[in-house]
């Protein structure tokens, strides 16, 4: 079998002589949609364009109903993947009729046309062009957007039959692929990035090597206009008790302790089934756009409401971007003594897994632990601006495997020889050695934690990846 061709870290951004160079710019990410007829694969191409099992997967039509978003890093360059609903698939000795498939077909289309910068048209290589696909290709034609032709399942097939089949949709962008394979992944992302233009910078005329991007992300009504307004002293957002009030992401530029940062007050995240106007939803891809551009997020949560399932999405979209992570539980004043020690024990035991970030109690409206917040994020401030050498990060993972040395395979251990930076958002290091591949998830979490701590990483989510050495002998 072949070897994937979408390489774990491929931004160009691995270090050569244990240096990195760490991005000094922020630019608007592309949106891309995925788009095809129902059970083309496109789910298992968001999941492997992201590098998650997101997006549910199965042998079976019309799976996904809700849109569903990821981030994908190639090329140094960051985009934002939507993974659509697919058109119905004809029944046997059944036709659909035209208003159903014009109705079906115009709503991915606008998808495509109001959030997306591009279109991946996803198609099945082993049912060949469909009628679906032929009026689908039609309907996408009208909108002024690029279009890329990926090909699909192209693992039985051949991949030059294949593309003979589809010529005749029109399109001159045609890629063979197998998503569930990770074949021709990257020749589809470097054709995107080849035939779209220079991604723009989101503040042109802010020196961002010198100004931090500082985003405040939260669900509607948890306060984040008012905490800003705060942190500004003046009422320059406006604040009200009706969800919605901010539809677009307004940058405005603060100073704390000699340190510039540019805040970001975003539209409140609804969850996507609640979000009924054109407007909600082109505000909940503006919240994802400043996730991308930020390097530090202030995840702001309600002490009233608690922790519900569309916070854990946010917290795991920022998390997933890389950038620095701050949890805030806001209106703290509305709790008692006894409600709010409770409510600390919650966030903790539900929040395990982002024991890295620090945790703040806060009431935007009165002030309280405002300053307390602005402190620790200086302290994140200097924990993303820190480089790290090969021998620091090699001396780190020594460390760790002699307090804990990785378990026997097979009556073989594995080695860890040495670790260096991948890249730095998000922050990943590479570490290589001899049976990596069999590296238990306990001790992967072991080695997450060392690094952690021996870094002091305050809020910086770390990423571990493995590389085998080979061996001259051609023996693991």
């Amino acid at each position: 079998m072949a070897q994937h061709d979408l390489d774990p870290v491929d931004d160009h951004a691995v270090s050569i002589g244990g240096h990195a160079t760490k991005p000094q710019s922020i630019v608007t990410p592309y949106t891309i949609a995925l788009v095809g007829r129902a059970n083309t694969g496109k789910s298992t191409l968001f999941n492997c364009l992201t590098r998650t099992r997101d997006a549910l997967v199965a042998d079976y039509p019309g799976l996904t109903h809700d849109r569903q978003y990821g981030h994908v890093h190639f090329g140094g360059q960051r985009l934002i993947v939507v993974d659509t609903a697919g058109l119905d698939t004809i029944k046997p000795n059944e036709t659909l009729t035209a208003q159903q498939l014009t109705d079906q077909v115009q709503r991915q289309a606008q998808l495509a046309m109001d959030e997306t910068d591009a279109i991946i048209f996803v198609v099945d290589a082993q049912d060949g062009s469909s009628p679906l696909d032929q009026h689908l290709a039609k309907k996408l034609r009208c909108y002024n957007k690029p279009i890329f032709l990926a090909i699909n399942k192209t693992d039985k097939v051949d991949p030059i039959q294949a593309k003979a089949d589809f010529s005749c949709l029109g399109f001159p962008l045609l890629y063979s692929i197998s998503a569930a394979h990770r074949r021709g992944i990257s020749p589809l992302l470097e054709g995107i990035l080849e035939h779209l233009p220079q991604p723009t910078s989101a503040f042109s005329n802010i020196d961002t090597t010198q100004v931090t991007p500082l985003a405040v992300i939260g669900r509607p009504n948890s306060g984040k206009s008012t905490l800003i307004n705060h942190f500004l002293n003046e009422e320059k957002l406006v604040v009200s008790n009706q969800s919605g009030t901010t539809r677009d992401c307004i940058a405005t530029p603060f100073s704390y302790q000699e340190k510039d940062y540019l805040l970001l007050d975003t539209p409140g995240i609804r969850r996507r089934k609640y979000a009924k106007t054109h407007i909600e939803k082109l505000s909940f891809l503006k919240s994802l756009k400043a996730i991308e551009q930020a390097h530090i997020v202030i995840a702001l949560l309600d002490a009233e409401v608690g922790l519900v399932e569309q916070d854990l999405r946010l917290l795991s979209l920022i998390t997933n971007a890389g950038c620095g992570l701050i949890i805030t539980i806001n209106k703290c004043d509305r709790l008692s003594p006894s409600q709010c020690t409770a409510f600390k024990t919650m966030i903790k035991e539900q929040l395990r897994f982002l024991s890295f970030c620090p945790m703040c109690f806060i009431s935007a409206s009165h002030g309280i632990g405002t300053h307390a917040l602005l402190d620790t994020v200086q302290k994140v401030h200097r924990a993303i601006h820190l480089t790290y050498s090969t021998s620091q990060l090699t001396q780190i993972l020594e460390q760790a495997v002699e307090a804990y040395p990785p378990p026997l395979i097979g009556n073989r251990r594995i080695k860890l020889r040495y670790a260096h930076i991948g890249r730095y958002r998000p922050l990943t290091v590479i570490i290589h050695g001899k049976q990596v591949k069999q590296l238990p998830m306990t001790y992967q979490r072991y080695l997450s934690k060392q690094f952690t701590k021996a870094l002091q990483l305050v809020g910086v989510p770390i990423r571990l990846a493995y590389r085998q050495n080979k061996n001259p002998y051609g023996v693991d």
